[in-house]
């Protein structure tokens, strides 16, 4: 008993500093995008969002090295569920809602694009190193498109380098705390789960969801001031980075080949349905309201029952 409330008293630990972190954060975002003249979310999405797949990056590679590819894929899809039906669902609900510019609904429509590219590539049985550099070169692309496409302005005047400098090495500081704290609560779950003697379904579902960490704290931060889209932008960049960036690298090391591709297409199609709905919401009133939080949460777990009921049914 002791051992547990140990553990659980670590967890809140662990919780306090990443609130703290994505504070900072924060700051040094909105800070960053006046300096570049670059929109906050194109700076959370391209820097924190990216950044932040760390923990699914390292499981991912980590799982290629010896291997069982096909469980870094598993995290990935796993993970992307969470952040688009939980973590949106959370801070559009606790916020009460989410207000989003017209180049953000413009862009929408391309994220349901990179949720089908990985699953597609898989329908074949295999995500091949071919397939991996085909993700990969989608993800640099982008990132491109969305760094120069109509920025004509200078990246920065010559009196702000310091502060841009500055900023920036903050933000990595306060990102490297974020995964660290994200990595500790992942890890004490887990040995939570096996204190109470829970199924290997909910540590899976504990691993991805607390991937998911850095991205629910600092968009709930952002929720709490005038740049709420900046967390919407953090939760897409972790979505598009694990989909391309990740799963990319992970096929170039080992070629991915599940051993049950009934359960990894299901779990592909879950979080391809997860983000249509995010993008109908995002198209409805440029806006994801409470209601809409809601129903993000319920529909999160309702695909958490399909994929219990899916893994009974397949394994």
């Amino acid at each position: 008993m002791s051992e547990f409330l140990l553990a659980l008293a670590l967890v809140f630990v662990s919780f306090a500093v990443l609130t703290l972190a994505a504070r900072g954060a924060l700051k040094h975002v909105i800070n960053l995008s006046r300096a570049l003249r670059i929109p906050e979310f194109t700076i959370s999405f391209l820097l924190v969002g990216i950044i932040a797949i760390f923990p699914e990056l390292s499981i991912g590679i980590s799982s290629a090295l010896s291997g069982v590819s096909s469980f870094g894929l598993g995290i990935v899809f796993g993970s992307n569920i969470a952040d688009l039906a939980l973590i949106v669902g959370l801070v559009a609900f606790f916020s009460g809602g989410i207000r989003l510019k017209s180049a953000t609904v413009s862009r929408s429509n391309f994220f349901i694009f990179i949720t089908l590219l990985p699953v597609a590539l898989v329908l074949d049985g295999e995500i091949s190193r071919i397939d991996g550099a085909i993700l990969l070169f989608a993800f640099f692309v982008y990132v491109f498109f969305m760094l120069f496409h109509g920025n004509r302005e200078p990246v920065f005047l010559a009196s702000e380098r310091r502060a841009v400098e500055l900023d920036l090495g903050m933000l990595l500081i306060y990102i490297a705390v974020m995964l660290a704290a994200s990595h500790f609560i992942t890890e004490v779950a887990m040995q939570i789960s096996s204190l109470l003697s829970v199924p290997l379904f909910f540590i899976g579902a504990v691993i991805a969801v607390g991937t998911c960490m850095p991205e629910l704290v600092f968009a709930l931060q952002a929720s709490k001031t005038k740049y709420g889209e900046t967390g919407l932008g953090d939760i897409l960049g972790n979505v598009f980075a694990d989909c391309l960036l990740t799963i990319g690298l992970i096929a170039l090391i080992s070629p991915i080949r599940p051993q049950n591709l009934g359960l990894v297409i299901l779990t592909g199609s879950l979080m391809i349905a997860a983000m249509l709905v995010l993008v109908w919401f995002i198209h409805t009133d440029r806006k994801i309201s409470k209601k809409e939080g809601a129903f993000l949460l319920a529909l999160y777990f309702l695909f958490m029952a399909l994929q219990w009921a899916g893994e009974s049914s397949l394994i």
